[in-house]
């Protein structure tokens, strides 16, 4: 959010980012707000890709912190997906 504010040449670019970075947070209160186990997964996965992908940006940019982060995001958002999935699949199983 800070590069839409910075006047810089990459505007356009930042702003496609703060658009992302505004739009899936509201697409995940309405699948949590919706009860949506399969919305909710489908969206922690693309976030977790999301993050995966920011650290190979990070290792491209030669900056650990842009690096190491986003990669402990993205492990600890598959961990969660998958205690998820699993909790639903325990579920949905008879007794």
């Amino acid at each position: 959010m800070a590069a839409v504010f910075a006047h810089n040449p990459w505007e356009t670019t930042a702003l496609y980012a703060a658009s992302r970075s505004v739009a899936v947070p509201f697409a995940i209160l309405a699948a949590i707000n919706l009860r949506s186990t399969p919305a909710l997964a489908a969206l922690a996965f693309v976030m977790g890709l999301i993050q995966l992908f920011d650290g190979f940006v990070g290792i491209y940019a030669h900056d650990a912190s842009k690096t190491y982060g986003p990669f402990v995001l993205a492990l600890l958002t598959f961990i969660t997906l998958a205690r998820l999935l699993k909790t639903q699949r325990a579920a949905g199983e008879p007794n």
